[in-house]
C-alpha cells in the first residue's frame, strides 16, 4: 500500500469545471434493490442480492451481467449514503472515497464481453486516485459517470468524475486494474 495525501485549505481561486452529462434524475431509475427484486422474480436465484443497503445506487443503462454484450465503455450511476450524516466533510469524503471504487474497472470491461460476474478472467484494482474539488454531501444524490479511454496489455485505465444534482463536479478519480483473461478451468 502506498498513500501521497495533500492538505488544503479551501481558498478562493480561479474556478472552472467540465459540464456534467445530460442523464436521468435519480427518480426515474430503479435502485440495485428494485432491480434485484425484479429480475429475481422473472428469474430465480439468477443475481445476488445487492450487499450494501447502506448505499443506494441507480444505475443507467444497467448491463446484464449474466450476458454481458460489448458496449461503449461509459457509464453513468447516481448514488447517496441512505441515512442522514453529520455536517462532517471528512465523513462525507470518506464514503465518497469508498465509493469511488464501485464501477470503475466494471466501466473499462464494457467495451468487452465479461463483467465482474464472468468466468475466465481475473481482476483486480491496481492502483487508484482520488480528488476533491468542492464541498459536497455523500447523503444526497451524487451523479458518477465514468468513461475508460483504453485497456491494453490485460490493463484497463478508467475515469470518473461526481457531479451534484446541480451540475457541481465535486470530485474526480481514476484507476488502472488488472483484466486477465485466463483458463475457465
Amino acid at each position: 500500500f502506498n498513500t501521497s495525501v495533500s492538505f488544503h485549505v479551501q481558498e478562493e481561486g480561479l474556478e472552472h469545471q467540465i459540464t456534467m452529462p445530460d442523464v436521468p434524475p435519480p427518480e426515474e431509475l430503479e435502485t440495485d434493490h428494485e432491480h434485484w427484486e425484479r429480475t429475481n422474480q422473472q428469474k430465480p436465484g439468477d443475481q445476488e442480492p445487492p450487499r450494501l443497503p447502506a448505499i443506494e445506487r441507480r444505475i443507467i443503462d444497467r448491463r446484464d451481467n449474466q450476458n454481458p454484450v460489448p458496449d461503449k465503455p461509459l457509464q453513468h450511476m447516481w448514488f447517496k449514503v441512505t441515512e442522514p450524516l453529520p455536517d462532517n466533510i471528512q465523513r462525507h469524503q470518506t464514503l465518497l472515497a469508498y465509493i469511488s471504487d464501485f464501477s470503475l474497472l466494471g466501466t473499462a470491461l464494457r467495451a468487452h464481453p465479461y463483467t465482474g460476474a464472468s468466468k475466465g478472467i481475473q481482476l483486480a484494482s491496481l492502483d487508484h486516485a482520488l480528488w476533491f474539488h468542492r464541498p459536497f454531501r455523500a447523503d444526497e444524490y451524487l451523479l458518477y459517470t465514468m468513461d475508460s479511454p483504453t485497456s491494453s496489455g490485460s490493463r484497463g485505465f478508467s475515469r470518473g468524475s461526481f457531479y451534484t444534482r446541480e451540475g457541481v463536479l465535486v470530485a474526480s478519480t481514476t484507476q488502472e486494474s488488472l483484466m486477465r483473461l485466463r483458463d475457465e478451468e
